[in-house]
């Protein structure tokens, strides 16, 4: 029976220890830093930022639907920190007002944790990879700056969402040997399993686990297929005019006749 491959770090039993091994005390005592300071604020910056990360990954026809489960779900996990604000329009607003160098600064501190936890064994198609798994993404903010804070965020819990499948999976032993890479999809189908409160037999990390690529070789190259978009505008063509025969213009000159 052959050995188990070894991966880069334990199995995380929930979706808030896979995220917390990312998003250290270390990483947020930079951001805290690039924040402005303000007594007793609503919403600190803790929750606001992980509300925002998580609203990216739930399902929901609109913002205040996906907020309602996000901030549903930080409350579950963190019982012992301050509980946020409950209302959409206090968390837009808490939005608004974040400085965009902090989510940069949160960006930055972010890559910095995944080249400590990684050794720089990364892969460089995220974008693609982003642009496939949340395909047809639009923002559905309505001003300018929270568009600019939305975007920023989904960009930051993709980039989250790449290094947890990433952790997951077993590390190469030989540098022949071909990397077991992850399937983005599964990965964000167990996080939303995770956020629903659905749970399985297995643990989160063992579900992660199984969130593989297909390994399938391919019969014919990669095609670019064209999205159907709207069709070019034909003009009508001229009308085409009827005239009356002399059979109905009698039958409605003799029913003029009658009334």
């Amino acid at each position: 029976m052959c050995a188990r491959k070894p991966r880069l770090r334990p199995e995380a039993k929930s979706l808030p220890q896979a995220m917390r091994e990312f998003l250290t005390p270390a990483v947020f005592k930079q951001v805290r830093k690039a924040a402005s300071r303000r007594k007793r604020p609503r919403w600190d910056i803790h929750p606001l930022l992980y509300v925002l990360l998580l609203s990216t990954w739930c399902v929901g026809d609109s913002l205040p639907e996906k907020f309602e489960i996000a901030r549903g779900f930080y409350v579950a996990c963190c019982p012992k920190r301050k509980r946020p604000g409950k209302s959409f329009a206090g968390f837009e607003k808490a939005l608004a007002k974040l400085p965009m160098p902090v989510l940069r600064t949160l960006g930055a501190a972010l890559r910095n944790r995944i080249l400590v936890v990684f050794d720089r064994r990364l892969f460089c198609h995220g974008f693609i990879t982003y642009k496939r798994t949340l395909k047809k993404f639009t923002l559905s903010s309505r001003t300018l700056r929270q568009a600019h804070r939305e975007a920023e965020g989904s960009m930051l819990a993709a980039q989250l969402l790449f290094c947890q499948g990433a952790l997951a999976m077993a590390v190469p032993r030989t540098e022949n040997e071909t990397p077991v890479m992850c399937s983005p999809r599964r990965v964000l189908l167990e996080i939303r399993r995770a956020i629903d409160g659905r749970q399985p037999p297995l643990d989160f990390g063992r579900r992660l686990v199984r969130a593989q690529r297909e390994r399938r070789e391919r019969r014919v190259p990669k095609e670019k297929r064209i999205w159907p978009r709207r069709k070019k505008h034909k003009p009508p063509n001229p009308p085409r005019m009827l005239k009356l025969t002399k059979e109905l213009k009698s039958h409605i000159q003799h029913d003029l006749n009658a009334a």
